[in-house]
């Protein structure tokens, strides 16, 4: 029997993981490969939230690797199509290609640091052949399904805009909210990205005001993505100015707070280098705090009556909103060479990919 126990606020690389997973036998022995292959992804910028799903699917496999008597070196595509096949009965096809796909990629991880050979890869000879997306990802027929069904849906300027009216009301956290959903529905952040914005990440006021001036767009350099690609966007100067000016304002009162309490009790205060802290100071924003946070004035305004259900708005719609803006603003002339521009300013690693936010049998009203 496996178990997963959590360690609280560990530090690695320089950020906070607030729940890092430890899988764990009867005994209390961590399977150690598997941790590794955590940290390895927290690393790479992958989130908690993240971890903990991961972990949970190499939980059950190691589970099944146990009662079946087997080690991860031992692995074959017969194997694993039966162990997909039985998950899809107890759960779900989709669930079972989810599953599946992790396993993948940890057995990879593991062929990669050397750990067995000639058990997965590109090559022919291996035992489980794959092969690679343009954009890295894993494709073999084990992970078949795995994308979640399409939604014909995003959220209507309207309706974001209402949902945008109804954050926190504390005015220096109220700013804090609205530039956030401004940086996700004028630029098509994901909540990590824009959890993950650096001070650094941010120009000068100096070079803002230039822009301004100018009337031109500045280019900055995203570090913390999906996938962990650095991405470069183009960002009008005034959504920069006020992130500019929050930092100056409110995030420093923030900061300044965070660091008399930390005096107080005694310890040493570390300011963070995300732009968007929590009301603590003590860290980042956490992208869960945020969608939940959209999730509650999208809530709040349905039971005053002012959205319907029908109305959902939530903070991945805010990108989806963007890209179908955006998509729905271009002219038929040069539309593919625009799409591959959209598909690189929202870090896609495909046209399929950014496909599935595009809505084409109903706009939704804006007026």
């Amino acid at each position: 029997m496996m178990k997963t126990r959590f360690l609280s606020m560990v530090e690695i690389g320089g950020r906070i993981c607030e729940r890092f997973p430890l899988i764990v036998s009867d005994n209390g022995e961590a399977v150690i490969d598997v941790m590794r292959y955590m940290l390895c992804l927290f690393n790479e910028g992958n989130s908690y939230r993240s971890l903990e799903t991961y972990s949970g699917h190499l939980r059950d496999f190691f589970a099944q690797l146990a009662v079946d008597g087997l080690t991860p070196s031992l692995m074959t595509v017969d194997y694993l199509n039966g162990y997909k096949e039985a998950i899809g009965k107890r759960a779900s096809t989709q669930y079972a290609a989810q599953v599946l796909r992790t396993v993948l990629s940890f057995l990879l991880w593991m062929e990669e640091q050397k750990l067995f050979r000639g058990i997965i890869g590109e090559d022919c000879r291996c035992a489980i052949t794959i092969k690679r997306a343009p954009g890295g990802a894993i494709q073999h027929a084990l992970t078949k399904g795995s994308a979640s069904p399409k939604s014909n849906h995003f959220p209507s300027d309207k309706a974001i805009s209402v949902v945008k009216a109804r954050g926190p009301r504390d005015c220096d956290l109220a700013d804090r909210y609205k530039l956030m959903v401004d940086w996700c529905q004028v630029k098509g952040l994901r909540a990590k990205e824009v959890c993950g914005l650096l001070l650094t990440e941010v120009p000068d006021l100096v070079t803002i005001e230039r822009a301004i001036s100018d009337g031109r767009a500045l280019e900055i350099t995203l570090t913390v993505t999906k996938g962990s690609k650095p991405r470069i966007i183009e960002v009008h100067p005034l959504l920069l100015a006020r992130t500019r000016t929050w930092i100056s304002t409110a995030r420093r009162l923030i900061v300044r707070r965070a660091g008399e309490r930390a005096r107080v009790a005694g310890w040493v205060y570390r300011e963070p280098s995300q732009v968007f802290l929590s009301h603590t100071g003590a860290a980042a924003l956490s992208p869960r705090a945020f969608s939940n946070s959209v999730r509650a004035a999208f809530l709040s305004a349905v039971a005053d009556g002012e959205l319907s259900l029908a109305d959902r708005t939530w903070a991945h719609g805010l990108r989806k909103a963007m890209i179908n803006r955006e998509v729905r603003a271009r002219g038929q002339k040069g539309a593919n060479q625009r799409e591959h521009a959209l598909r690189h300013e929202t870090g896609h690693g495909s046209l399929a990919s950014l496909g599935r936010y595009v809505v084409t049998e109903q706009w939704p009203d804006d007026e």
